[in-house]
């Protein structure tokens, strides 16, 4: 009986992510007007339930990725088709049930993370021991270090330092754990 009633409390409590779709596709349509680029948003699996208050605590760090995938990921319309890329880039979000898990997933198909620029801000900043040599990992984890952007300018979506450091603090909250990988020029 106890677990039929958790079961069912648990089926009460889960929405399917569809419901955070529009104000999604609202983030990707603002940023890139503000940005000047091109994107499209595709949300894969979102039939996927998910708890209720877990979907309100991701959702502001899933914005804060998709933002991020425009503003340091997408190359405008120009450079993505000189480099031989459709004008508009895509930005995919996947979810998938993995045994008690949802695995989420946030792919752009933008220039991926220049992990030289990343370390050269690192050792600018103080932040790493300029002869202090980093493998790639290492490197690619300096995307969470607080303080820490390549952006060039300072905007109201980037070069405040303040993001991937959040996020994982936020998903780690949850019981979560964020990865980054990345593929130069794609």
């Amino acid at each position: 009986t106890s677990r039929d009633v958790q079961q069912e409390l648990m089926r009460m409590r889960a929405v399917p992510f569809s419901s955070v779709s529009e104000r999604l596709n609202r983030v990707v349509r603002q940023t890139a007007r503000e940005l000047d680029k091109k994107a499209e948003l595709e949300i894969e699996g979102a039939q996927v339930e998910m708890d209720r208050s877990v979907l309100e605590r991701i959702g502001a760090p899933l914005e804060h990725m998709v933002r991020n995938a425009l503003a340091h990921g997408l190359e405008s319309p120009a450079v993505r088709a000189a480099a031989g890329k459709p004008e508009s880039g895509r930005i995919v979000v996947t979810l998938r049930q993995e045994r008690n898990e949802i695995a989420l997933s946030v792919v752009d198909d933008g220039c991926g993370i220049d992990l030289q620029k990343l370390h050269q801000k690192a050792i600018d900043e103080g932040l790493v021991d300029r002869g202090r040599l980093l493998t790639d990992a290492e490197r690619m984890q300096l995307v969470f270090t607080s303080g820490l952007s390549t952006a060039d300018t300072v905007t109201r979506l980037s070069g405040r330092g303040i993001g991937m450091d959040v996020v994982r603090n936020e998903i780690t909250a949850i019981g979560g754990r964020v990865d980054v990988a990345s593929a130069r020029g794609k």
